[in-house]
């Protein structure tokens, strides 16, 4: 009798097409809301200058979305894009495995060994560093 990982084998070349699509279409989303906030609406463009009432300058907006708008839509695209690279580094676990660490029969080095530690503590620290500093307010 096959365990549960033997019959989920055949759906892992599907799954890993869908996340890799998936995740070059989030890329290219991430891409082209970066160059519109950067280019199309420079910071200063969602504010109103001038005095009174309606005598500043109008807020510009691209395709009926303001910098802002433009800004919440890089950032949820940019989320998908991590939860999707997420997904991939598990589907690939077998592989990113035995490339850093080796096999019984064929081990890798100390050196890839220990390079591969360090890489895993910088993505670590990356991730959760920035949660464990406090905010301070100025002034």
């Amino acid at each position: 009798m096959k365990d549960a990982l033997e019959m989920n084998e055949p759906m892992k070349p599907l799954l890993r097409y869908i996340t890799n699509t998936l995740s070059l279409l989030a890329l290219f989303g991430m891409i082209s809301t970066g160059l519109i906030l950067k280019f199309i609406l420079p910071p200063g463009s969602g504010r109103m200058h001038g005095k009174g009432f309606g005598g500043g300058k109008p807020v510009l907006t691209w395709l009926g979305q303001s910098r802002h708008e433009w800004g919440d839509w890089h950032f949820y695209i940019s989320i998908a894009f991590l939860v999707l690279m997420a997904i991939h580094i598990i589907l690939n676990w077998n592989w990113i495995r035995v490339t850093a660490w080796g096999t019984r029969q064929h081990p890798q080095p100390w050196l890839r060994k220990s390079l591969s530690i360090l890489i895993v503590i910088f993505i670590l620290c990356a991730i959760f560093v920035p949660f464990m500093i406090k905010v301070q307010a100025i002034g």
